[in-house]
């Protein structure tokens, strides 16, 4: 795999990837940048699993829920499912997950 294609592979953005050449074209290193660009990749990639953690806990919680309910109703039974879903607690939507925050030159 190319370079480019790894990083985009990675989260990097086209734009970000246009800074890192910027700095090669005036002679300059870009590993600080990549390096700071990364770590926050890496941050917000972190936040994003435990978001979905959560979101997987709360899905396994109703579902084991919806089975009980579904071992004891009579067949062809409305049990409410899908409007049910209104009062499943879930994690705050984006709680988890940091902004998107300029990295420094």
């Amino acid at each position: 795999m190319f370079p480019v294609q790894a990083a985009l592979a990675l989260g990097f953005t086209l734009k970000e990837l246009s800074e890192v050449f910027a700095y090669k074209r005036r002679g300059k290193s870009p590993c600080r940048h990549v390096h700071a660009l990364a770590r926050h990749k890496l941050e917000r990639l972190e936040a994003r699993i435990l978001e979905l953690e959560r979101l997987r806990d709360a899905l396994a919680t109703t579902l084991e829920a919806w089975t009980e309910q579904l071992a004891t109703a009579l067949p062809g039974a409305t049990l409410g499912f899908l409007d049910g879903l209104a009062d499943v607690e879930l994690p705050a939507r984006g709680v988890p997950t940091l902004p998107r925050k300029k990295v420094a030159r």
